[in-house]
């Protein structure tokens, strides 16, 4: 698939004009890699191996953090959550980590916020359940497929979110 993040994040930086941006990227980035033209750059899903993929979606990703940074704007980057099937949740992983290197090389410009750590269980595995810091109780986050979130999961997102944004105030 290919949708054109650089123009929608340009359409919308223009028409807004924030101060602070929120980015979101889901699991569907862990796949096969196209160009606008809809060629490929790198045809298949990443491996924890795979330096041609990693290179590619970390320039992507660097050219975004760049770009959503600029002008002084800060950047809270939403990292992906764990998964609990064995082959995405290394496809996740992979992804996550450049992300989160991405940032780590922008500090001071983007956050990362680590939900693959936030959605896990204390001894750092797949959970469904996490304690929500509103109220200090384990809540069921995850919908019936595992993954996504769902309300409970949501506020506990969007909480993370509004400390993240607080603490570069």
């Amino acid at each position: 698939d290919f949708f054109d993040w650089p123009a929608a994040m340009r359409a919308a930086v223009k028409r807004s004009r924030p101060k602070v941006v929120v980015m979101v990227i889901g699991a569907n980035d862990g796949q096969g890699l196209r160009n606008a033209d809809r060629v490929w750059v790198v045809g298949h899903a990443p491996t924890t191996t795979d330096t041609a993929w990693k290179a590619e979606y970390a320039k992507r990703v660097a050219a975004a953090m760049d770009f959503l940074s600029a002008d002084g704007r800060t950047v809270v980057w939403v990292g992906v959550a764990n998964h609990p099937g064995r082959s995405t949740r290394m496809r996740l992983s992979v992804q996550d980590a450049v992300v989160r290197a991405a940032a780590a090389q922008r500090h001071g410009r983007v956050v990362y916020l680590d939900t693959w750590k936030l959605f896990n269980a204390p001894d750092g595995s797949y959970t469904t359940s996490v304690v929500d810091p509103t109220d200090g109780r384990y809540k069921r986050v995850r919908s019936a497929d595992g993954f996504h979130l769902n309300m409970a999961g949501v506020r506990v997102l969007a909480h993370s979110v509004a400390s993240a944004i607080a603490a570069i105030r």
